[in-house]
């Protein structure tokens, strides 16, 4: 009995430890039989939910900022899975964790996007399960990004993302900006990754274009034991890592990338701007490029195999460090790293002994290098002296310029040399070469297609840089554009630097329609009145003359970063405190970017650190854009700009001096000509300041070109680019001001129109008669629309202004108002719109009751409250105009003023 007993007691405690198990079992079962369970820990409470990956993802995405602070969100998967949505989580507080565990399974994006990293939380990845399976993956979509790791509008993010254990399969890269990792800030980690690109995904009819498995913005990456390899069969050409860099608010960002103990398999192997790379203990096999771009690469230990060059740039400035480890870097074919570096383009560099290196034999080869300004294609100022200008490494040594058919020779001196050749007059088909003399082994530089004719630049703020397929009539001028085969623009990036550029950046191109209609990676797109100028020009001048547009504005830009920093800070500095802080802020970066190499990113690291630098921080758009063409001859200059500094009113005036200096001497022309548009009005602040631009056109040297009928006519247009919420900062009705501003050049710069009136009317003296203001005008005036002319008023000493009645007397106006029996000042066009309707109907109203920021339709309210909507496609409204309704015979608005009783233009 005592056994049988032991026996049954056993055979119970079996029997009670299986139930226990299949009880264990079955709950397990419950919990982890969906495909993937969500542990959520909050406040010290742990809950846990299991469903399917799509579920679970939207419900964390969905939750707010406030119930995710402090969280921590474990996701598991418990099979393969598949999604074809993605998630930006842009509501995850910075305090929250998000961490994926594959557990050994496949993920497979469909859509290829899975994860937007859209704030500044932890973000973990890990691919492997508790044996050491590593999980996978797979992106199949077009949109290939499965990471997408950018903290929204915050560069300095701390945003962390930790990836580990996966295998990250890519099956279609469909351009360079969708690559399989893109990081734009914050730090991302990566061990034991492996990125793999196959191709197989992509239509037949693919083009093979570089694209990028890793793109890095801004940030730092870390990548160790990791493998990134390319398996396509299609001969797409594929690039590892492109680190490059960005501006956001003006501020230019860069970060830092660390490679260690990584095999790379591609096409090209890693590209960079960043001023820290630091490849070490890495073996890099690709079939063409190992680095290349302007980037520094620190190389430690590290074997490179190409089938081709390794460098394919000579600005790569590569720091080699040896230990026990083998290090051979292929430079050119035939050649091995030994004891120099030999660049395909013949460039010998040797080893300093701290792992730098320098250049060698410079009398041997060719260093001449010019500007970005002179390419195929350049357009040099007719009848002007033509300065060829550039640099070289050899002092005293003597570079040969042809221009046509005439030669000069120039010395190099402190590392640069010029040739200045005579006037000639319109051509075209012209050559220039450049080459170094007294060298073994000299390239000729040779630049064909060139063109003298005329030269002129756009410079200032977003109104200069408006793109002209925004514009109002755009199509009509796309259209048109192969009959102005004769116009040329140099297109530049919109650049700011605290340091002078040697180079630029842009280069030469035809106008095209294919041109008009795009933004083109080289620029903003080509600018709308410097466009519409030009071919009214060229279709006056007498023969086939090319005209020319040099493009340096920049959007946001104030007056002071388009004046040379010495100039500014001998002229202005002491000011006010304003001015003095804005000097020193340009010398604190200065001072940053010698020690750091870098650009501050935020006011710890600098204190005088600001957003948006080239607005208010005098000489940096100079220095990028202006400086690197120091010398080019030029005819004359279109400012458009001063929404950015309203605020300086009459001060504006003295910095507009400063800046006509600095660009006579820039482009090499005292009798330098400036065609000045008036502000087009927005917002209730900008009379004043419209009407201190008025005193710009006192100086011979400059034309004021007035915009007051640019204002909104409610179409498509006007409303897609600027909202009635804007007051039309950007209103899109530019061709008026393009076609305004050529024909004040055709009277004013080449005589044409002679006896014709051309431009708007003109102040020439101002006179009390008794308690009536008479203004004396350049030209008869006329009533552009209404009974009476409007617009105008007047004030006493007191500065207490009136509404004026105005009679005209050909080209006088006599003014008068009740309660101003001493007139002293009087003013025109300030504050009031008025609106002419199809039907004849005339509004008249203060723009600050403009009052909707519907894309579809605009509503003003006119006095008395009645309101008027006006559909984007309506076409009611014919004409408006931002002030009165004085023109001459030109039909061109009189521009905003106010002037005292007593002015006389000078003559």
């Amino acid at each position: 009995m005592k056994v049988k007993s032991k026996i049954v007691i056993i055979l119970s405690v079996f029997a009670i430890a299986f139930a226990l198990i299949l009880s264990i079992s079955a709950s397990q079962t419950k919990a982890y039989g969906s495909e993937v369970t969500l542990t959520t820990v909050r406040d010290g409470k742990s809950t846990v939910s299991s469903g399917k990956f799509d579920t679970l993802m939207s419900a964390i995405n969905n939750l707010t900022v406030e119930q995710t602070a402090n969280a921590e969100f474990y996701l598991i998967l418990n099979s393969d899975v598949s999604t074809s949505k993605f998630w930006e989580l842009r509501k995850m507080s910075k305090t929250a964790k998000l961490s994926i565990d594959l557990n050994g399974y496949t993920l497979t994006a469909t859509q290829g996007n899975v994860i937007q990293m859209r704030s500044s939380y932890v973000l973990n990845i890990d691919g492997a399960d508790e044996k050491g399976n590593r999980g996978k993956w797979v992106s199949l979509g077009s949109a290939a990004s499965p990471f997408y790791i950018r903290a929204q509008g915050d560069p300095t993010s701390d945003a962390t993302a930790n990836i580990t254990n996966l295998d990250i399969v890519v099956k279609n890269l469909s351009n360079a900006l969708q690559p399989a990792l893109h990081i734009q800030n914050g730090t991302t980690n990566m061990t034991g990754v492996k990125i793999i690109y196959t191709g197989e995904n992509l239509p037949l009819d693919a083009d093979t274009s570089a694209r990028n498995l890793i793109k890095l913005i801004h940030g730092t990456l870390r990548l160790v034991d990791c493998e990134i390899r390319d398996e396509n069969t299609r001969g797409i050409k594929v690039y590892a890592i492109d680190a490059g860099s960005y501006i956001e608010s003006g501020v230019g960002y860069h970060g830092s990338l660390y490679v260690e103990n990584t095999k790379v398999s591609t096409y090209y192997g890693i590209k960079s701007s960043y001023p820290v790379n630091k490849i070490e203990k890495c073996n890099i096999e690709v079939k063409d490029v190992a680095y290349t771009g302007a980037g520094n690469f620190d190389i430690i230990d590290t074997a490179t195999a190409t089938e081709k060059n390794n460098i394919s740039s000579t600005t790569c400035k590569l720091i080699f460090a040896y230990g026990d480890g083998i290090s051979t870097i292929k430079i050119k074919e035939g050649n091995m790293l030994e004891d120099k570096i030999i660049t395909e383009d013949g460039y010998v560099f040797v080893p300093k002994g701290d792992g730098s290196f320098y250049l060698d034999n410079e009398d041997y080869y060719s260093t001449v290098t010019m500007p970005n300004i002179f390419s195929d294609g350049m357009v040099f100022q007719r009848d002007m002296p033509i300065k060829i200008f550039g640099y070289c490494r050899t002092d005293g040594a003597s570079i040969k310029v042809s221009l046509g058919a005439e030669t000069k020779i120039a010395t190099v001196n402190d590392g640069e040399w010029e040739v200045c050749f005579d006037p000639i007059g319109a051509s075209s088909s012209l050559t220039l070469t450049v080459e170094q003399l007294d060298v073994n082994i000299s390239q000729p530089m040779a630049y064909t297609d060139i063109a003298i004719g005329e030269v002129w630049v756009i410079s200032g703020q977003s109104n200069a840089e408006y793109e002209l397929y925004k514009m109002e009539d755009a199509e009509d001028y796309i259209n048109n554009a192969d009959n102005f085969d004769n116009i040329r623009i140099f297109a530049s990036p919109r650049k700011y630097s605290f340091e002078t550029e040697k180079y630029g950046f842009g280069s030469w191109h035809k106008v095209t329609a294919e041109l008009l209609l795009q933004e083109s990676e080289i620029s903003g797109g080509v600018p709308a009145i410097a466009y519409v100028a030009a071919t009214k020009m060229a279709s006056v001048f007498e023969g086939d003359v090319t005209v020319a547009i040099i493009d340096a504005a920049y959007a946001g830009s104030g007056i002071y970063p388009w004046i040379d920093f010495d100039s500014f800070k001998e002229k202005f500095d002491g000011r006010n405190s304003s001015v003095s802080k804005s000097v020193d802020t340009y010398e604190a970066y200065e001072a940053f970017i010698n020690k750091n190499g870098r650009l501050p990113y935020s006011s710890e690291e600098l204190s005088l650190y600001i957003d948006k630098p080239y607005r208010d921080v005098p000489s940096v758009c100079y220095n990028a854009m202006i400086e690197p063409i120091f010398g080019y001859s030029a005819r004359g200059v279109i400012w458009y700009q001063g929404e950015t500094n309203i605020g300086l009113k009459d001060e504006y005036i003295d910095y507009f001096d400063a800046l006509k200096e600095t660009y006579k001497k820039a482009f090499s022309n005292e009798d330098l000509k400036f065609f000045a548009v008036q502000l087009a009005p927005y917002g209730t602040v900008t009379d004043s300041f419209r009407a201190a631009q008025y005193k710009m056109s006192f100086a011979k040297d400059t034309y004021l070109i007035s915009s007051a009928t640019e204002g909104v006519v409610f179409n498509s247009s006007d409303l897609k680019y600027s909202s009635v919420s804007d007051n039309f900062v950007h209103p899109s009705r530019k061709s008026p001001i393009g076609l305004r501003i050529a024909d004040a050049i055709l009277k004013n710069v080449y005589g044409f129109y002679e006896s014709e009136v051309v431009t708007a009317p003109e102040v020439i003296r101002i006179e009390r008669n008794g308690s009536s203001i008479v203004i004396a005008f350049d030209s008869e005036l006329e009533i552009f629309f209404g009974e009476a002319p409007s617009g105008f008023e007047i004030a006493g000493i007191d500065g207490k202004y009136h509404t004026a009645s105005a009679v005209i007397d050909e080209s006088r106006v006599i003014l008068s108002a009740s309660g101003v029996s001493s007139p002293a000042f009087v003013r025109y066009g300030f504050g009031k719109m008025n609106i002419v309707l199809a039907d004849g109907t005339m509004i008249t109203y203060d723009r600050s009751l403009a009052n909707s920021s519907d894309t579809e339709k605009a509503k003003i309210i006119a006095p008395g409250g009645k309101a008027y909507e006006f559909h984007k496609d309506s076409n009611s409204v014919i004409c408006t105009r931002f002030n009165g309704n004085l023109t001459n015979a030109s039909g061109a608005p009189m521009p905003t003023f106010e002037l005292a009783v007593g002015y006389e233009k000078e003559n």
